[in-house]
C-alpha cells in the first residue's frame, strides 16, 4: 500500500545525495494515486523546512497533472491537496490548471486558487464567473457561505450588485467587524520569504501489515 509505505518514509534518513531521486520517486507516486499526495508533502516539507531544497520542476509537474486530471470530475479533496501545494512550495500553476480549476464548483478549491492568484502564482487569470454567482447576501446562508463571506474579506471577489453582501447582512458584518475568518493565509502558506511551511495534518495512511495505520 502506498500510503503506508510513504508514511513510513518519514522518519527514514535521506543522504543528500539522494534527496532529488527520493523526490521525484515519492512525485511519481502520487500522480497515479493522489491519495498518497498528502503523504508525500508531508515528508517533502519535513524535509524542507529541514533545509532541503524542493525539486520544484518535477513538484509542479505533478501538481499540474493532479489539478487537469481531478478539477475536471470535481474530486474537490484532490485538487485542494494539489492548490495547497502550489502555494506551500511557491510553485507555478498552468494556464491549463487554472483554466481547469475555474470549473471546481468547491468553496475551499475557489479560495485556495484565488489565494494563488493572489500571490501570483497562477500563469494566467482566473475566470472567476462561477465563484463570482455566489457573492450574496443569500449565499452566506446556503452551501457556499465560508466562499461568499471570505472572499469578500479578502477582497478577492466583489460582491454581486452595489451593495457590500457581507457588510449589508446583521450576522456577518458583525463577524467581519470583529476579525474573524475561517481562512487564514498564514496556515496555507508560509507568511514571509523563508519562514517554516505551515503542514496540515493528513489522514491515517492506510493499514499495513499487522494492521499498523500511523507513522512511525
Amino acid at each position: 500500500m502506498l500510503q503506508y509505505a510513504i508514511g513510513r518514509l518519514r522518519t527514514l534518513k535521506i543522504q543528500p545525495v539522494n534527496w532529488p531521486t527520493y523526490q521525484r520517486l515519492v512525485l511519481n507516486c502520487a500522480v497515479p494515486d493522489p491519495a498518497t499526495f498528502p503523504f508525500v508533502l508531508d515528508t517533502i516539507i519535513r524535509r524542507v523546512n529541514a533545509g532541503a531544497s524542493p525539486a520544484i520542476p518535477e513538484i509542479e509537474e505533478a501538481v499540474n497533472a493532479l489539478i487537469v486530471d481531478h478539477a475536471l470530475l470535481g474530486h474537490s479533496s484532490e485538487v485542494a491537496w494539489a492548490v495547497w501545494a502550489c502555494l506551500a512550495l511557491r510553485t507555478k500553476m498552468s494556464a491549463t490548471a487554472c483554466n481547469a480549476l475555474s470549473l471546481c464548483d468547491d468553496s475551499i478549491v475557489a479560495l485556495l486558487a484565488l489565494h494563488c492568484e493572489a500571490e501570483n502564482l497562477c500563469a494566467t487569470p482566473l475566470d472567476k464567473t462561477l465563484w463570482a454567482t455566489y457573492m450574496t447576501q443569500q449565499d452566506l446562508y446556503e452551501e457556499h457561505w465560508v466562499l461568499a463571506y471570505e472572499a469578500n474579506v479578502k477582497g478577492w471577489l466583489p460582491s454581486q450588485g452595489l451593495q457590500n453582501h457581507v457588510d449589508a447582512d446583521p450576522n456577518f458584518a458583525f463577524l467581519k467587524q470583529t476579525g474573524v475568518s475561517f481562512y487564514d493565509t498564514s496556515s496555507a502558506a508560509p507568511p514571509v520569504s523563508g519562514a517554516p511551511i505551515p503542514i496540515p495534518q493528513p489522514p491515517p495512511p492506510a493499514p499495513g501489515p499487522g494492521g499498523y495505520g500511523g507513522y512511525p
